[in-house]
């Protein structure tokens, strides 16, 4: 993998891990305080993972192209 892009992968993923970070630790304050819309937060929560996820798929699909070169 070129390093650019390697590097521009590791930020994608600090990016969208460390925003799933900040939703799952409003989640947990949310819910353990039985106040605000802890739904909301969980749906928010799921969704900062599947951008997580959708990086992770994109770093695996490039490591099997380079191997497939």
């Amino acid at each position: 993998m070129k390093e650019e892009l390697k590097t521009l992968l590791e930020v994608k993923y600090q990016k969208a891990f460390g925003l799933y970070n900040q939703k799952e630790k409003e989640f947990f304050e949310v819910f353990s305080l039985g106040k605000g819309d802890w739904v909301r937060v969980q749906k928010e929560m799921t969704d900062a993972w599947k951008k997580v996820d959708e990086v992770i798929q994109e770093i695996i699909n490039l490591k099997n192209k380079a191997k497939n070169k």
